[in-house]
């Protein structure tokens, strides 16, 4: 069974959150033309969500969310059979 170490962690999160900001730039790109879009509420409303989740993780509160993320990411890049360790 695949398993995890950090280096691999870090590498897969990296290409998560750099697909992330991708999408979310071509959302800005497109965001003006949508009437409804806050750009400022946006930002907000993620500068918010960032600091909720580092709280929640640094004190090892890891919500039902972030578990499947973290699951479907390592089914991606290493199989339907990848293992996490629990501790990373």
């Amino acid at each position: 069974m695949p398993q995890l170490d950090k280096k691999a962690i870090d590498q897969m999160l990296r290409g998560y959150f750099a697909d992330l900001l991708s999408k979310s730039e071509e959302i800005v790109f497109l965001a003006p033309d949508v009437p409804k879009f806050d750009r400022e509420q946006e930002i907000d409303g993620t500068d918010s969500a960032i600091g909720q989740l580092q709280q929640r993780l640094a004190a090892g509160q890891i919500d039902h969310l972030t578990k499947f993320e973290a699951r479907e990411l390592a089914v991606r890049y290493l199989g339907e059979n990848a293992h996490v360790p629990q501790d990373e």
